[in-house]
């Protein structure tokens, strides 16, 4: 669909809450200038009741401002407006990638001020640089339509050129047409060559573009033997956004067509954590474990979900099982002081203290007795009193 087209459907709304507006304004104008010919009248009543035809004039003169009024008005209320909301973001968006081009450099393109001068650049330029980067003035400038037209005319001249393709996608969704992009994103990931969609990517990645990513993705998602490895960049991404019920969408998607994908196992164990959803969790590291499939501080989460269902023995199975190298972190002999306590207030937590030495002795600044209260007597006995209810 043309853009125009596509625009008026989208400001139908729009266009009737502006079109009420616009209707109330003219109902006091009208009622306004209604006043004014009716005092108009009375006066002229008064003060020549013996020249009726020079009434009649003015009241028809009158009529006429009214009927040129509305003959000006009536059309607008009907125009399709885009009111460019993102024009200053298109201005200036740093995102956009020129191309090396000798006749229409951006240090040339910058310096045109005029939107009369950059009208009068459309249809110019012959190489795939020159267009690119007309396309970009033709986007700072709101002329849509052009970019858009310049950026494919670049995509026909040097067929599925990756800088010209990922301009394009950046115009759309900073309008926020993430349809249209993605109708885009089909056809170019559709008929573009491997390399080329890993130029897009790279390029995607090194801008830090990870919405526009996404886009991709989703579409990708959709392509025969993309799916695993399309949900998979989508959980993890939705999982550092804090997105939980995306990323378990798509973790879920991929467990169901592979039940032991790991990332996804893995993934899910960190979002049950999050979640404290702890039977989830269990669920998830057994199954993790049951298939060597290890992953960082398994037994540590293992641990924790059954401290938080007041199994403290097989908790405190977990923690004896953790490797060494995953025991000198303050979250692990936190919860490992809170196994022991929990079995015994009194319990001797001198095993725990080589570790908090080793934590001590590469900067970690924390005293002993912050985390091990019962390593003095004072903070024995304020544990003793805590048992018998003191």
């Amino acid at each position: 669909m043309h853009r125009n087209q596509a625009i008026c459907k989208r400001y139908t709304e729009f266009r009737k809450r502006d079109y009420q507006t616009t209707a109330e304004l003219l109902r006091r104008l009208f009622a306004k200038q209604k006043r004014t010919i009716s005092n108009v009248r009375k006066e002229l009543r008064l003060k020549s009741k013996t020249h009726p035809n020079e009434l009649k004039k003015r009241n028809s003169k009158s009529n006429w401002k009214i009927l040129l009024l509305l003959l000006g008005i009536v059309p607008l209320l009907n125009f399709c407006i885009y009111p460019i909301r993102q024009a200053e973001t298109l201005e200036n968006d740093v995102s956009f990638l020129y191309s090396n081009s000798s006749e229409f450099s951006q240090t040339e393109l910058e310096k045109i001020t005029s939107i009369w001068k950059v009208k009068q650049l459309k249809g110019k330029g012959t190489s795939a640089e020159d267009k690119n980067n007309l396309g970009i003035t033709f986007a700072k400038n709101s002329l849509l339509d052009d970019a858009e037209s310049a950026w494919k005319e670049c995509l026909k001249i040097s067929e599925f050129h990756p800088i010209c393709f990922s301009n394009l996608i950046r115009m759309h969704y900073l309008i926020d047409e993430y349809e249209i992009a993605k109708e885009e994103i089909a056809s170019y990931l559709k008929n573009a060559k491997k390399d080329q969609i890993q130029q897009v990517r790279k390029i995607l990645t090194t801008q830090n573009r990870r919405e526009e990513t996404v886009l991709l993705l989703d579409v990708q998602s959709k392509i025969p033997g993309m799916e695993v490895v399309s949900w998979d960049e989508l959980s993890a991404y939705f999982l550092e956004k804090q997105d939980y019920e995306k990323a378990y969408f798509y973790l879920e998607k991929i467990l169901q067509i592979d039940p032991y994908h790991k990332n996804a196992r893995a993934s899910m164990v960190l979002l049950a954590h999050d979640l404290e959803k702890w039977d989830d969790l269990l669920m998830f590291a057994m199954n993790l474990h049951s298939t060597d499939d290890k992953i960082p501080d398994l037994n540590y989460y293992i641990a924790k979900a059954y401290y938080e269902k007041r199994n403290y023995s097989d908790a405190l199975e977990w923690i004896r099982k953790s490797p060494e190298s995953e025991r000198e972190t303050l979250p692990f002999v936190e919860l490992w002081k809170k196994i022991l306590l929990s079995v015994n207030p009194t319990s001797d937590l001198r095993p725990i203290l080589p570790y908090i030495k080793k934590m001590q002795s590469k900067g970690l600044q924390i005293r002993e007795e912050d985390i091990l209260p019962t390593l003095n007597p004072s903070g024995k006995k304020t544990m003793e009193d805590i048992k018998v209810g003191r």
